[in-house]
């Protein structure tokens, strides 16, 4: 406020008009999400904190085809809805198994640039406030990739979920646990408890966690990272070990270890 006092005297206006300018152009930033969302969110060349600086259709689908898979083995869904879908390869995955799929994004970018095949099934929402273009009860298994950390009205997105999921219907969202540096863009990074707590009330941890979660972990990925080397090294390929690994990961996120999880909740709307 005294920094709206002085620019006030200094420029010979009145303070209550610059806090508004202020606030108008705040929100101006907030909400065009479509320019924070755009070409140079997902294609710039250059890598900053949140964003992409190359996002490839074809490297995606090769990363989400053995996760699809293992949906598809646990679950068998008959209708999936991929929010924050991006360019669509999670939607395409699921639909190259036969799996009824569509996909929501705030980014029309993203969306325009997804395979023409592709573009009917996906939608631009700002789950920040708008609604989802489906019908109550309409999916039975929802994927939340790294979006919802982007949020800044999360409630609404998760209230929507329960809206357009039918009883019973399971929701896999994976998010970070810590805002990295200079990271402009992840702006509701939380801890796992947070989310559970935010999700608590009508979802519950589905009976087939522990198989899921040890086959998501031991899944094929486009890059090995050091945690997988780490769990290989450790813990080697057998069932046993790797749900050990789940068991570890979640006492590691429990206390705030992991800056990285992934959560599986079923919804019981009654």
């Amino acid at each position: 406020m005294c920094l709206y006092v002085f620019l006030a005297k200094h420029f010979n206006c009145n303070t209550s008009v610059l806090i508004a300018m202020a606030n108008q152009l705040a929100t101006k930033t907030l909400d065009d999400k479509e320019d924070v969302f755009g070409k140079d969110f997902f294609d710039s060349g250059q890598h900053a904190p949140g964003t992409f600086d190359s996002y490839s259709f074809d490297e995606y689908c090769l990363s989400f085809k053995p996760l699809s898979e293992i949906i598809k083995k646990h679950f068998n869904p008959k209708r999936v809805l991929d929010v924050g879908c991006a360019k669509g390869s999670f939607v395409y995955a699921f639909r190259a198994l036969g799996i009824e799929a569509f996909g929501v994004d705030v980014s029309e970018y993203a969306i325009s640039c997804a395979p023409k095949i592709l573009q009917p099934f996906l939608s631009a929402v700002d789950l920040d406030k708008e609604r989802l273009p489906y019908n109550d009860n309409s999916f039975d298994f929802i994927t939340f990739f790294g979006s919802i950390e982007y949020l800044r009205n999360h409630r609404h997105a998760i209230a929507e979920i329960e809206r357009v999921m039918v009883n019973g219907g399971s929701l896999l969202l994976t998010t970070i646990y810590k805002r990295p540096k200079g990271d402009v863009y992840r702006i509701n990074a939380h801890n796992k408890a947070f989310w559970i707590k935010e999700f608590n009330g009508r979802w519950n941890v589905p009976t087939v966690y522990y198989g899921f979660m040890s086959d998501y972990f031991r899944r094929p990925t486009i890059s090995s990272s050091n945690l997988s080397k780490l769990k290989g090294f450790i813990f080697g390929k057998s069932r046993f070990s790797d749900k050990l690994f789940v068991h570890l990961w979640d006492f590691s996120a429990a206390l705030h270890i992991l800056d990285y999880g992934v959560i599986l909740l079923t919804l019981k709307k009654s």
